[in-house]
């Protein structure tokens, strides 16, 4: 039985002794603002479950793309392209080389593309906004956006890859059929009268090569020499603008609660229940601690004097035997051990 005692006083002794507790707490309904100031502190004890685990991306992402200047200009209207083409019996009079008779072609081409690009990128943002983001609890808004973007920039790429895929297909398709314009402008006939085979070289305009000279280049935006494939390259746009609202998928995820853990000092209710256990487990003590109250309630009863209550007191720590005094020695210190621990932990 004594040996049980000592091991209760023992760890009671290391629970109050050990300045760092371990508490948990939870607040129902919690806020956005509750949730970021306390990510801020407990940001790997924090934990806050959503009570919708599925959320469209359309609930929180906007993405606007801006197309290249070519697209809203006059150059891919059907005014523009009506004008230079001009009259049919007017363009038989035309040179070979003179623009006006292809450049139409070149013009309807590109506003092909342009609608291309546009169709291809409302169709693909339609589709990614639809896309479900699965999460069983609130994440840190850095986190968030992070992953976001991440999956915004994975999609862009897709698209690209995408549009630029049909591309390909159609250049693939009229480089193995050897595919000439109407007008057969790209190239000229040369018959050497050496050779029985006929073969073509490339046109030149007045001393400009139909072949990838950067003077042949048609150049739209900054900067001056970007050709047509590089502005193709970028699906047509020069930028994209993406909106996370961190906010929207708080309040779609609508936690109704979040529990966080902390580690705090030992409270003054702690310090006291301790205390209170402690003495619980020496009996010896806790019996000298009754009689001292008895003793004080009996003399307040009685309307004792004050020298009255002194010899009270002292009569308390006469010893008559070895044992006694050890005793009482033994009940001073533990007193003055755990005035000073209470002192220490709690002010």
């Amino acid at each position: 039985m004594c040996i049980n005692v000592e091991e209760n006083v023992l760890k009671r002794k290391y629970e109050f002794i050990n300045p760092r507790a371990s508490s948990t707490k939870t607040i129902h309904q919690p806020s956005e603002f509750q949730y970021k100031e306390l990510e801020k502190i407990y940001s790997s004890n924090l934990y806050c479950p959503c009570s919708t685990v599925s959320i469209s991306y359309s609930a929180f992402i906007t993405i606007e793309p801006y197309f290249h200047q070519v697209w809203p200009s006059d150059f891919i209207s059907d005014a523009w392209i009506n004008y230079i083409s001009g009259d049919e019996m007017m363009n038989d009079f035309l040179s070979i080389f003179d623009y006006q008779n292809s450049g139409v072609f070149h013009f309807q081409l590109l506003s092909l593309l342009c609608q291309h690009s546009q169709q291809t990128v409302n169709i693909s943002i339609k589709t990614f906004l639809q896309t479900q983001f699965l999460s069983s609890q609130v994440i840190s808004q850095n986190r968030f956006e992070a992953k976001i973007n991440s999956s915004i920039n994975d999609w862009k790429s897709q698209t690209i890859d995408q549009f630029l895929e049909t591309i390909k297909i159609f250049q693939a398709v009229s480089h193995g059929n050897q595919l000439v314009s109407q007008l057969f402008r790209y190239y000229i006939p040369h018959i050497d009268l050496n050779d029985i085979k006929m073969h073509f070289e490339a046109g030149d305009y007045f001393n400009c090569s139909c072949t990838l000279s950067s003077l042949c280049l048609i150049s739209i935006d900054l900067p001056p020499n970007e050709t047509i494939g590089a502005i193709i390259n970028k699906l047509m746009i020069d930028s994209w603008t993406s909106n996370i609202s961190f906010s929207s998928d708080y309040n779609t995820c609508s936690p109704s609660q979040y529990t966080y853990e902390f580690i705090s000092r030992n409270d003054l209710f702690f310090v006291i229940t301790t205390i209170l256990g402690i003495f619980g487990d020496l009996s010896l003590e806790l019996k000298l601690l009754t009689l001292i109250v008895l003793r004080l309630t009996e003399n307040t009863i009685n309307n004792n004097s004050f020298s009255g209550f002194i010899t009270m007191i002292k009569s308390l720590f006469v010893c008559n035997t070895e044992q006694r005094i050890i005793n009482r020695l033994h009940f001073v210190f533990l007193l003055l051990i755990l005035c000073l621990v209470f002192i220490f932990f709690c002010f």
